[in-house]
């Protein structure tokens, strides 16, 4: 019973990491969430602005990591 619920509970984490990355994954191919979030009038300072607030400017895994960690 013990090898039937932690054989489950490895799956269940494998599954969750899927899901987180591919959740992720299909945000980033959207498009870009600062110029779906600005108007088309926003200066070039507005931009820089929010994407240093949504950590956009960071390496893609430290972005995975706020993804996950932030929620």
């Amino acid at each position: 019973m013990q090898r039937y619920i932690s054989r489950r509970l490895i799956q269940m984490i494998i599954a969750l990491f899927l899901m987180s990355v591919i959740v992720f994954l299909l945000g980033r191919l959207s498009g870009d969430p600062v110029s779906m979030l600005l108007s088309q009038y926003s200066t070039e300072e507005d931009r820089v602005r929010i994407t240093e607030q949504l950590g956009l400017n960071k390496p893609v895994l430290e972005q995975y990591g706020i993804f996950i960690f932030m929620r």
